[in-house]
């Protein structure tokens, strides 16, 4: 409840507040979102790893972005296009978290149901054998109501004697 009035919040404000970016800034600020996105997606993958830790994901936050537009604003006063390189190591962690979360993802809810449905199968496919054994159980063969019926016309015979 509280991320969701938290991105709702963060929408609002993002809308409503003016703001300019000048194309001296928008360097920075792209490869800082970057950043900030490669620790999102690692949140979330920690998150469903159940290794999620609020402090360690907030500093992360904060020190991959912050260090990447520093990094990004050392390569501008050397000469040297340093943001490429952070943007390649950065979405290479994204795409790497995004795959992982997705394979935990499927495996959670496609491959989970997939075995529950098999495991449910087997359950009623051993109900369906163990009634059809009971049945069988029941019926008599008429082998065993010929024996019956020899045992019987015996007792009968030592009964009129």
């Amino acid at each position: 409840m509280i991320l969701i009035v938290a991105v709702l919040l963060g929408v609002l404000l993002g809308l409503f507040m003016p703001y300019n970016l000048t194309s001296d800034t928008l360097p920075y600020v792209a490869i800082a979102l970057v950043a900030a996105l490669d620790s999102v997606f690692g949140g979330m993958l920690s998150y469903y790893k159940k290794r999620f830790n609020i402090y360690i994901f907030i500093s992360g936050f904060f020190t991959n972005a912050i260090l990447a537009a520093i990094l990004t604003f050392a390569g501008n006063k050397l000469g040297v296009n340093l943001s490429f390189a952070a943007i390649v190591v950065f979405g290479t962690r994204i795409f790497t978290n995004a795959s992982e979360l997705r394979r935990l993802l499927v495996d959670k809810f496609v491959v989970d149901a997939e075995r529950k449905r098999r495991q449910r199968m087997r359950r009623e496919l051993l109900a369906i054998e163990c009634s059809a054994v009971e049945q069988e159980g029941e019926e008599e063969s008429p082998q065993s109501k010929e024996k019956e019926r020899k045992s019987a016309d015996k007792s009968s015979d030592s009964v009129e004697e």
